[in-house]
């Protein structure tokens, strides 16, 4: 299962640093920018997985036009715990 996050990693990315590549800026969310807009929520889930020893991995997995998805995913002994979609075509 999700298999094809752990071949489309891409590079190792903090907590930090994913937050702030995805600021969201929303009249709806309130004046200051959101990490993750209306996906905070399962961004903080995602979080909440976290432990020791896991790794934040960015993933682009590209099958063909129109058909792709990029996201963010902890690993953990080789293996996908969770992850986020940050874009779908």
């Amino acid at each position: 299962m999700l298999r094809y996050i752990l071949e489309s990693k891409t590079q190792k990315i903090t907590a930090d640093q994913a937050e702030a590549k995805h600021l969201v800026s929303d009249s709806r969310l309130g004046k200051k920018p959101v990490p993750f807009g209306f996906q905070n929520q399962r961004w903080q889930v995602l979080l909440s997985k976290f432990q020791s020893g896991d790794d934040l991995w960015e993933y682009d997995h590209y099958v063909g036009p129109l058909c792709a998805e990029a996201g963010i995913a902890i690993l953990r002994g080789g293996e996908v715990v969770d992850h986020i979609v940050t874009m779908r075509s």
